[in-house]
This record gives C-alpha cells, structure tokens and sequence, in this order.
C-alpha cells in the first residue's frame, strides 16, 4: 500500500522547545492540545480532522520512514484522498502547546517618547491676579505590535500548511501559500488575540516574500502575493489576511 500513498511535507526544523508532552494521550486518546489543533485545522480542511503529536522517539522513527531528519509535520494521501488525520513532531506540538497555555500580548513596550502636559497657575503679577499655563514633561511609554517568534510563527504555519493538504490540495506552493492566508485565522483559533495574530501573519508575509524563492523553492511561487492568481481574497488590500 505504501506506494499509493504521496507524503506531504514540511521541512523546516524547530529549535528544541520547552518540555511538554501533548503526546501523552498515546494513540488511542487524544490530549486536550491535539483536540484544540484539531479543532483549528478542521476549520480550514473544511471537515473533521485530527492532529497526531508524536514523541521525540517516535518522531525519529517516522520520519526515518516518511521524509528524514528536519520533518516538522506531514500529510499521508491514499490515492488522490488524504487521510483524516495529519502528524506534527514533537518540537511542533509542544512549541503550539505553550502558545495556546500562554499567548503572546496583544502590544508591546517598543520604546518612550517626551509628553509636555500644561497646568494652570493663578499668580500675581504688578498687584493683579492672573492665569499663567506652565508646560511640564514625562517620558511616557510607546506601545506597537511585539517582536515575532519565528519558531512560533512556522509552528502556526505549519498547521495551517498541513491542514491545507487534510482539505485536498496536494500542491506544496499553493498549500503553503494559502496556509500563510489563513495564519491570522488560525492563531486566533489557538487563543491568540487578534492584533497579535495580525502581526504574526505579517512577519510571516515579509518572511516569505523574503527567503522563500532561495531558501524554500519547492514551496515558493511568484504567484503568492497580493493580486496574485493564489490571493485567497483578490478584492481585498490587505496582504497576507
């Protein structure tokens, strides 16, 4: 049966993330973190689906048989039909378990900027009263979107891209590509809060358009783009949302 089967993969290597194990419900039951990336993904596949997070040591053993060493997560099609379920690495799931435990901030710290402030004084002056506005200044803090985890970003990405092939699109460009549309959607799916989930997807636009063409050809095309014949939304501005 193996050699119907195509494997769909992505292959970008997660430095090692904190210890977690959203593996732990084994392979008949599922943990609440494969129940929340399922519920995200199946938005996308437009059925139900499930996510499989796999041990370390397992993870060696299947990607020795799927793919090799640097696998994040792959799909398993039977024929032209994907199976239901799609498998994510370990560095994967436990990098997705501590942002849906603890989100990112919607805005950050980046910086001050000088306040003035005026108050008004009643003083005399030449034997009459009268109003005088004395300017006072602060240093007050500037908030803007956080600095991006690209190790968290392509965790995000990677779920969507994966959730894109349980949907039925076999194609790595176009799999990869509307994934990155629907980061956005995907990080708020896992709790992120929308400006946060905003920024994340426009790191990983600019990360794109980028590095992908050298870094990343099989899963580049210079269609991906506003406007571009892969632009989920045409008649929107907004880039990759």
């Amino acid at each position: 049966m193996r050699r119907f089967l195509t494997i769909l993969l992505a292959t970008l290597a997660f430095a090692p993330a904190a210890l977690a194990a959203p593996w732990d419900g084994g392979a008949t039951s599922e943990t609440a973190t494969e129940v929340t990336l399922g519920q995200a993904a199946a938005a996308i596949a437009n059925r139900p689906v499930h996510v499989r997070c796999e041990s370390p040591t397992d993870w060696v053993t299947l990607t020795t048989q799927y793919g090799g060493p640097g696998v994040v997560g792959y799909v398993l099609f039977g024929g032209d039909q994907p199976f239901d379920f799609m498998e994510l690495g370990s560095d994967a799931c436990t990098t997705l378990e501590s942002l849906i435990a603890s989100p990112p901030a919607e805005q950050c710290q980046t910086g001050t900027q000088m306040q003035t402030t005026y108050t008004t004084a009643r003083v005399k002056v030449k034997r009459r009263w009268t109003n005088v506005r004395r300017p006072q200044s602060t240093q007050v803090p500037v908030f803007g979107p956080c600095g991006q985890d690209s190790r968290v970003v392509y965790a995000v990405w990677t779920l969507a891209h994966e959730a894109v092939h349980l949907g039925g699109q076999r194609d790595e460009p176009t799999a990869d590509c509307w994934s990155m549309q629907r980061l956005e959607e995907t990080a708020q799916r896992l709790g992120v809060g929308p400006v946060a989930a905003h920024a994340m997807a426009q790191y990983a636009g600019n990360w794109y358009s980028s590095t992908w063409a050298q870094s990343k050809p099989t899963y580049y095309s210079p269609e991906c783009r506003d406007g571009g014949a892969l632009d989920l939304h045409p008649e929107s501005a907004g880039w990759p949302s």
